[in-house]
């Protein structure tokens, strides 16, 4: 359960990389708060999901302020869990709201 300053640190490298620069859009999974030892309520949970959230536009907003940033995908340590082709494409479509992953060619 990364903190919130874990989450803006993991950015910053990227974008001190000049990563967060040349990408075209950031996909952020929805951060775990709880666990089987860390029972938080439901106020709790949206509460440190928003904070996570900040985090990481506050990140993109010092290294690429125009990036396409769409977080809370379910994919990573979620549960339900999607599947995105590893080395593979990604299409995010802003207007519509919609994530493509690409599996062949």
């Amino acid at each position: 359960m990364p903190s919130p300053d874990h989450c803006l640190r993991m950015l910053r490298n990227l974008g001190e990389r000049g990563i967060l620069g040349a990408a075209s859009a950031l996909l952020w999974g929805r951060p775990p708060v709880t666990s089987r030892e860390v029972v938080r309520s439901e106020a709790e949970v949206a509460d440190q999901r928003a904070e996570r959230r900040e985090a990481v536009l506050r990140a993109v907003a010092d290294y690429n302020p125009s990036l396409v940033v769409v977080l809370d995908v379910d994919f990573g340590h979620t549960s339900p869990q999607l599947l995105l082709p590893y080395g593979g494409r990604v299409t995010v479509d802003g207007e519509r709201r919609e994530i493509t992953a690409h599996f062949t060619g």
